[in-house]
């Protein structure tokens, strides 16, 4: 058996975990331990960075000149219609980050139990970022307002923090949102940001009353 079927079901059991204890963003606490805690597991004696409250940082320095950043994201998209959705607070998986967590685990499992981590020719950093989802809007505006955060994106933050100081390259994966025949991998996606902006939309009466009755004419 190999170590990554021997680790399979620790993986199994955290994603089920994670699931079913989905947090938005800047609030992921019991994501936070519950990977601390797997951390610690593989290698106990390495030092756990604490970065926004809930991200985590654990680097395995080779004594190399350049270090490969592998991210994972720990927060929920805002679901509540979800099956396996937060009933109080409307998190849900369904963006598919406790994936990215439990592999970014299985990967430094792997390396850790093999004794492979000193064969690259980089130092390696497992970064697991908070809020990358961008909800709870009005939550997040009350923080900034309050001194607590200055962006909005947990990536963001961590880049002010400096938490990407010393990371040349970075690496991530993430679920493809939709069907396919067979096994698929996507290299290289673009899915790089996005914008946003408030609009107010401003209706006359007689516009409004001439809607309705167009529409009840039509039924």
């Amino acid at each position: 058996m190999s170590s990554f079927q021997e680790y399979y079901p620790r993986m199994r059991e955290l994603a089920d975990y994670l699931l079913n204890n989905p947090e938005l963003g800047y609030k992921e606490y019991k994501t936070s331990e519950a990977i601390e805690e797997a951390i610690h597991e593989i290698t106990p004696m390495v030092k756990v960075e604490h970065f926004c409250n809930t991200g985590i940082k654990v680097v395995f320095n080779n004594h190399q000149t350049k270090t490969i950043g592998i991210i994972a994201e720990l927060d929920s998209l805002y679901q509540p219609g979800h099956r396996n959705a937060d009933s109080e607070t409307g998190a849900a998986q369904a963006c598919g980050h406790y994936t990215q967590v439990t592999i970014a685990l299985a990967i430094m499992n792997e390396l850790v139990k093999n004794k492979r981590i000193g064969d690259f020719g980089a130092n390696l950093a497992f970064i697991f970022t908070p809020a990358e989802e961008f909800v709870d809007l009005e939550w997040r505006k009350k923080q900034k307002a309050e001194g607590k955060i200055t962006y909005f994106g947990g990536k963001q933050e961590a880049i002010k923090l400096g938490i990407f100081d010393d990371v040349d390259y970075c690496v991530s994966v993430h679920a493809i949102g939709e069907n396919f025949d067979q096994r698929t991998i996507e290299i290289n996606c673009d899915l790089a940001g996005f914008n946003f902006q408030y609009f107010d939309i401003i209706f006359e009466w007689g516009l409004i009353c001439d809607i309705l009755m167009l529409s009840t004419l039509i039924s």
